[in-house]
């Protein structure tokens, strides 16, 4: 049972793998196409929960906004979007510590925070997260692997879809990084 449950998680890495390197290889031609649908921002949200491979070893929790928060968006994209920084927040913490996953409507954005109370990012790596292949604890003991393509992928999406991605740090208690997307126009 350990066994398929391994081969289960290894699968599902190198699907995600290969997916961000489609993406990877379109966004540098210049030729990614967005299927833009209207959603709720909070059924993606809590789908990216429950699919995030990191998130069943953390505690994770969901708040959704009080008000509506419908945007037009590509609905895979920004699930794998929330996944990553929900799978970041689980490696850079510890096992079966707290994620909060935040829904708020601020003005006519939508934004999604997922926040960490772990390792943080180091001062002189903040600078750089976004960048293509950097890792920020390469050659420490945080080091946990990857490519480095998950943030920046990240960034260019949510830059499609005419939102930002930004963060807070604090290297004792953890980083927060927030998606803001504008609210669906049709939605008004």
């Amino acid at each position: 049972m350990r066994a398929l449950a391994a081969m289960d998680r290894a699968a599902t890495r190198i699907e995600r793998l290969a997916e961000a390197l489609v993406d990877l290889t379109a966004i540098t031609l210049g030729r990614i196409v967005l299927a833009m649908e209207h959603v709720d921002l909070a059924h993606l949200a809590l789908d990216a929960v429950d699919m995030t491979p990191g998130a069943s070893t953390h505690v994770v929790r969901f708040t959704p906004s009080r008000e509506p928060a419908r945007v037009f968006v590509d609905p895979m994209r920004i699930r794998r979007v929330i996944s990553e920084l929900i799978e970041n927040a689980a490696r850079c913490s510890a096992v079966s510590s707290e994620i909060d996953v935040t829904l708020t409507v601020v003005g006519r954005q939508a934004c999604i925070s997922v926040s960490d109370h772990g390792i943080g990012i180091p001062s002189d790596a903040r600078s750089h997260i976004f960048e293509p292949f950097f890792r920020a604890h390469v050659g420490t003991a945080n080091d946990v692997g990857g490519i480095g393509i998950g943030l920046f992928l990240s960034r260019e999406i949510i830059t499609r879809h005419g939102g930002t991605i930004t963060f807070e740090n604090d290297e004792r208690n953890g980083t927060t990084f927030t998606v803001c997307l504008p609210l669906d126009k049709e939605a008004s």
